[in-house]
């Protein structure tokens, strides 16, 4: 059996590793979480998809609240499908043919003070995607939400038996595992004195247009493969967008607007 190859070395986010109190020596955490003043804690999942989705994110929420720590809930989604702004303090997931945009899966997160305060995922239905594809990519999307990162991104590899584990075969890679669980568990068990859960606004930040990789801001990670992309985007003091592209294998990154191809050289 092949021995997973492990990408741990990126660029380090500086906004959020300075206000971040929380030093995780294992795991695949990514270096933001949200800020919680107890646990567990409960995010909502706001629900901006349609019924061949809605099981799915149904059984991500399953099985991400066997977490210790955390605890999710599926909820009316705040937003639509096409435009699926960010609501602070929640998570909207949505799907929609976005396009040949060169990823299988979106996440941003709007970053307040070194915290994650609100998340989008955007699941890609212009790609053709089995069932089990679908689930782990549901699975993977919502996980990043959390500030967990990918235990591999190398699609060749044997399957570590984790949604957050890319794969050419979904079949065992469809929930969390016990890596994931005891990274979520080290993450989140310091709490803050303030919470960015369920600080609901009506307030979205769809002023912020991030359908396109242009203004999805500087390029600070990439994986040796090119199968995923951090970008991140300063919006002032204390406050930043996180993208997070699950990529297609061989394709380009475009806009939701199918604008010309775009170059990261």
């Amino acid at each position: 059996m092949r021995n997973k190859t492990w990408y741990a070395a990126f660029f380090v986010l500086p906004l959020v590793m300075v206000l971040s109190s929380v030093s995780v020596q294992a795991g695949n955490y990514l270096g933001y979480r949200w800020a919680t003043s107890q646990n567990p804690f409960t995010i909502e999942l706001g629900m901006n998809v349609n019924k061949t989705w809605a099981p799915l994110v149904d059984a991500a929420s399953m099985n991400w609240s066997k977490s210790a720590v955390l605890k999710t809930m599926t909820a009316p989604g705040r937003t639509s499908p096409t435009v699926c702004a960010i609501t602070l303090g929640r998570v909207e997931v949505c799907n929609a043919k976005y396009g040949q945009t060169g990823w299988y899966g979106l996440t941003q997160f709007a970053m307040t003070n070194g915290f994650i305060s609100g998340a989008v995922v955007k699941l890609n239905d212009s790609y053709k995607m089995s069932r089990d594809y679908k689930t782990m990519i549901a699975c993977h999307e919502i996980g990043h939400t959390f500030g967990l990162d990918h235990q591999d991104t190398t699609f060749s590899n044997s399957n570590l038996g984790t949604c957050l584990d890319y794969t050419s075969d979904p079949r065992g890679n469809l929930q969390p595992n016990n890596v994931d669980y005891s990274t979520l568990l080290e993450v989140y068990s310091t709490n803050t004195t303030f919470s960015t859960v369920s600080a609901y606004s009506t307030v979205q930040l769809a002023l912020v247009d991030l359908k396109s990789p242009r203004n999805w801001g500087r390029l600070v990670r990439e994986s040796g493969n090119k199968n995923e992309m951090v970008f991140v985007k300063e919006l002032g003091p204390g406050n930043a967008i996180i993208t997070f592209a699950t990529l297609v294998p061989g394709d380009v990154l475009k806009d939701e607007d199918k604008h010309p191809q775009l170059s990261f050289e």
